[in-house]
């Protein structure tokens, strides 16, 4: 009998010496070594402890100069400790103790990895994963985070004042607790693209050309910092922000007849296919190739003059891949969109979910189709033009289904008018 309960009592003992040890709060400094030229090792925070090593899953390169080393990257899981200070797309250290210290003194830096992902393992409990190039990294090392991330829970509670500030509508306010989280943690990009937001919601509210520059500013330091987006959905949302703040600026430029250098006109314009690029990445949606063939469009009119070959050559090389985009557009709307706006008209559904404005996609798809209807003019092909025109008319009506009565479009409505009573006379 007391052989039983001391066993119960030696086991009660051993749950709460490793939950003492390794509680998931509980904060370990580690002084390591990361330079010969310094003496003095650096106070850095462990993280956890690396329970598996294993190459990532690509090709292996057969280039390298180095035949008989796998110069893949390594993906390690890490059983978290401390939770407190981590995020997706941080850097962390690896550092090496000798089994037979007892504390973290005087440990080594043997590599790094960048977190791609914090998640909750139904072995290990909390984990994060990460890669890195560790050749001489093996399982049982440990892993370590600078002083410096302790101010990333911080910004995040700054960064979270903002989101109530900003859902109350006082943007103001909500800037400066964004701001303040900015300073806490540079790289917090949630922050960036909420105070990008807050920019671009000004814009569209006062029409200030101040306002779209500052959130084209946080915009593109988001982009910069893409890699650190927890989730994709957030990304998503990003994507589209920064799309359409970009759509605007450059419309907003041409409406007004501002003058912008050629150079800064393709930066804008190549920039909105890189974010539908990165769209097709994470998400089938037919809006990613929507952004796309916007930009396209703008970007074989960039190439419009034909004065010399390299123009005349990317004209046509934009063009085509314009039309390739549109033709698989169209038949996807076809089967689905179009059906969904019939429903939306006839009040079977409240609303229709969309991230791209319907009506700048129309109007670039109005305009390339009317570009090759008046092409065709010159050649007897009268049932490929009269294909175009039933097209043209089918994308005129529903152009002005979303675009009607509504002053921020009556420059282009104009245009649009003009292609209607052209293909009708």
């Amino acid at each position: 009998m007391n052989s039983y309960f001391f066993k119960i009592k030696f086991l009660l003992l051993l749950i709460l010496t490793i939950k003492g040890i390794y509680s998931i709060d509980q904060i370990i400094y580690v002084y390591a070594f990361d330079s010969y030229q310094s003496i003095y090792p650096k106070k850095m925070i462990l993280v956890g402890e690396i329970k598996s090593k294993v190459k990532a899953a690509e090709i292996k390169s057969t280039e390298s100069p180095i035949k008989e080393y796998d110069t893949r990257k390594d993906i390690v899981t890490v059983k978290v400790i401390n939770k407190k200070g981590i995020k997706v797309g941080q850097t962390l250290y690896v550092v090496y103790k000798d089994s037979y210290h007892e504390k973290f003194k005087n440990a080594f830096i043997m590599g790094e990895i960048k977190v791609t992902a914090i998640l909750n393992h139904p072995f290990y409990g909390l984990v994060l994963t990460g890669v890195g190039n560790l050749l001489r990294v093996r399982e049982g090392f440990y892993v370590v985070r600078t002083l410096e991330s302790e101010n990333i829970e911080k910004a995040y509670f700054l960064k979270r004042k903002g989101d109530s500030y900003l859902q109350n509508g006082n943007y103001e306010q909500a800037i400066k607790e964004y701001l303040k989280a900015i300073q806490q943690d540079t790289d917090l990009v949630e922050a960036h693209f909420s105070l990008a937001n807050i920019y671009y919601l000004q814009y569209k509210k006062e029409g200030s050309s101040i306002a779209l520059q500052n959130a084209l500013k946080e915009f593109q330091i988001s982009w910069d910092l893409k890699d650190r987006f927890r989730y994709n959905n957030e990304f998503f949302d990003f994507l589209f922000s920064y799309f359409s703040a970009l759509l605007d600026y450059f419309v907003y430029y041409k409406k007004n007849n501002i003058e912008k250098n050629s150079k800064e006109n393709y930066s804008i314009l190549q920039q909105m296919i890189n974010i539908g690029n990165e769209c097709e990445l994470i998400s089938d949606d037919i809006e990613c190739k929507m952004a796309k063939s916007i930009g396209m469009y703008y970007l074989m009119n960039f190439y419009s003059d034909e004065s010399t070959k390299e123009n005349r050559t990317l004209n046509d090389k934009y063009k085509f891949e314009l039309g390739m985009l549109l033709k698989h557009i169209e038949e996807y709307f076809s089967e689905k969109n179009y059906i969904k706006y019939k429903e939306f008209q006839e009040g079977r559904i409240n609303y229709i979910n969309r991230n791209i404005d319907i009506v700048q996609f129309e109007y670039i798809f109005i305009q390339y189709y009317y570009q090759l209807y008046k092409e065709l003019l010159h050649f007897e092909k009268y049932k490929e033009r009269e294909k175009l025109k039933s097209l043209l008319k089918k994308h005129i009506q529903i152009y002005f289904q979303y675009a009607k009565d509504k002053p921020e479009y009556h420059d282009q409505n104009l245009k649009i008018l003009s292609i209607k009573n052209s293909i009708e006379s």
